[in-house]
């Protein structure tokens, strides 16, 4: 019973282990668009995406992605040019254990590997986000509440700084006047980069801030700049843009506007300005797929949330009422359309819809992306498959009725035949007999012919060879027997001696085996279902 019972608890924490597995899977799946490329990161891996020919063009795992998970994603961006080369197209990859992976997007290639410790190993704690800087390198925030600032060209850390107490969950680069780092846990700051300090505080949310995403910044009357920037926190349907101002208190408690959705926000991104650097769209996923559309313009503060302009989804054409979710969603550069993802990460889709176009509610039909890629991979296993290519000059054919001879090398490569035998002839030769008769059969106390007859025997349920075997009572030969029996046939022999027993209570070999099998098989039998020891 106490077996049995570390057993149980052996499979309730493995149910329990897998569960969260599942739903880490679920929650490290992220998405990071640059133009017309974007990035996913996963439990398995990297994946990159090009949106001019949709097509994967990049499929990156890590050597050690089962201990370094990868948690979260940044493109090297620089807003004031719109022409990306090949040597751009930088970004990093935060993983579980602290280290960071700085890779080329077009050519697969890990360009530097950066890690926080002067020893060169990996922290425990994980990487939670990243922003590149312009001017200042690469910010990570970890779990342990901590911002470091990397030299990606040195492979080296600037500095690092306690920003909270607990992890900091999102990061976003401010270009005002000063370079500005905004950090965000349950709480947001905005620090000075120069001094390090914290120069104000935002608190208008009760949950983990997991997105933080610059909207714009304009010139007011005074001469001053003022930039705007949107957060979304985990279990919040509400949406929040803060102003950035020189004039402002040390801590808002207010954003300017509001945005409201139905369904918890997933991930939020921001077209770049227009309209006189004061209107952006926000792009808004949600947990049920949906994609919603805002069109923000601020002029002062507003107290009613806003609502969205276009709600988007993607329904399956094969399965009625089925929603393929939308994965990820940008604006292109001109701001004239958006593209997203839909589907699965491993076959998805894309799409591009023109925003004059759309009309409040837009509901796509498509085929669902990986049913299609489930039949590629059907038919091209189909026809994959190749015949294999037969000389027929050297092809020999039997009649059924022949005896056939089969050519068997030996070992100083000369050539005998063999007739081919019966199964029983075989086990018969094993045991040293040259009669096929089971019952002239004398079981020798070998072990490979002991385990091979007791298998077969209780295979065929042949009650002529088995009391043939269990008559021995060489303690030696049973208990190796025992040792080298599968499990599988331990119940079997089991409920056969159980049934002679009954018949025979006193006959010394059946209690011998019995003994032999409880001792050493313990384990196995306290595994099994009561049913099946019901015999008993």
């Amino acid at each position: 019973l106490r077996i049995l019972g570390q057993n149980s608890i052996f499979l309730l924490m493995s149910c329990i282990f897998n569960r969260k597995l599942f739903f880490l899977n679920f929650l490290l799946e992220m998405f990071e668009f640059r133009g017309h490329l974007l990035a996913g990161v996963g439990e398995e891996g990297i994946r990159v995406y090009n949106f001019e020919d949709n097509r994967i063009i990049q499929e990156h795992v890590p050597p050690d992605h089962l201990r370094a998970v990868c948690q979260c994603i940044a493109w090297k961006e620089n807003r004031e040019s719109s022409t990306l080369t090949d040597e751009d197209n930088l970004f990093a990859v935060g993983t579980s254990v602290g280290s960071i992976l700085v890779l080329r997007a077009k050519f697969n290639d890990l360009v530097a590997t950066l890690v926080s410790d002067k020893t060169g190993e990996d922290q425990t704690c994980s990487t939670n986000c990243l922003r590149w800087s312009s001017h200042s390198g690469l910010f990570s925030g970890f779990d342990d509440g901590k911002v470091i600032q990397f030299n990606v060209e040195k492979r080296t850390v600037v500095c690092q700084w306690k920003a909270h107490s607990s992890p900091v969950y999102s990061l976003e680069i401010l270009p005002h006047q000063n370079e500005y780092l905004i950090t965000a846990s349950q709480a947001i700051k905005m620090w000075d980069l120069k001094t390090k300090q914290c120069v104000r505080k935002f608190a208008g949310h009760s949950s983990p801030v997991f997105a933080l995403k610059f909207a714009f910044t304009h010139q007011v009357e005074d001469g001053n700049l003022r930039s705007y920037f949107i957060s979304a926190a985990q279990d919040d349907r509400l949406i929040s843009a803060w102003e950035v101002n020189s004039n402002a208190e040390r801590v808002v408690k207010k954003p300017v506007v509001t945005m409201i959705v139905s369904v918890n926000p997933t991930c939020i991104t921001v077209s770049e300005p227009f309209d006189d650097n004061e209107t952006v769209y926000v792009n808004i996923l949600t947990a049920d797929g949906y994609l919603k559309i805002f069109d923000l313009h601020i002029n002062g503060f507003i107290n009613k949330p806003s609502k969205p302009r276009n709600s988007i989804c993607v329904a399956s054409e094969s399965e009625r009422g089925k929603i393929l979710p939308i994965l990820a969603a940008n604006f292109s550069v001109d701001n004239h359309a958006v593209i997203f993802l839909y589907g699965s990460a491993v076959a998805p889709g894309f799409a591009k819809l023109k925003l004059l176009d759309l009309e409040s509610e837009v509901c796509l039909i498509r085929e669902d992306p990986i049913r299609s890629f489930k039949l590629t991979l059907a038919h091209q296993s189909t026809t994959d498959a190749k015949a294999p290519i037969i000389d027929k000059k050297k092809v020999k054919y039997f009649h059924a009725n022949d005896d056939c001879q089969l050519p068997v090398k030996n070992g100083n490569a000369e050539n005998k035949l063999v007739s081919e035998v019966t199964m029983e002839e075989r086990l018969m030769q094993l045991v040293g007999s040259s009669t096929v008769d089971v019952e002239t059969v004398e079981v020798k106390p070998s072990l490979k012919s002991q385990t091979l007859l007791l298998t077969q025997g209780l295979h065929s349920k042949d009650d002529k060879i088995l009391k043939k075997v269990l008559k021995t009572k060489n303690t030696e030969t049973i208990k190796a027997t025992v040792r080298k029996l599968p499990v599988t046939s331990l119940v079997p022999l089991l409920e056969y001696i159980a049934q002679q027993l009954r018949i025979k209570p006193r006959c010394t070999s059946y209690l011998l085996w019995l003994e032999q099998l409880c001792s050493f098989q313990t384990t196995y039998l306290c595994s099994v279902g009561g049913r099946k020891l019901a015999f008993l």
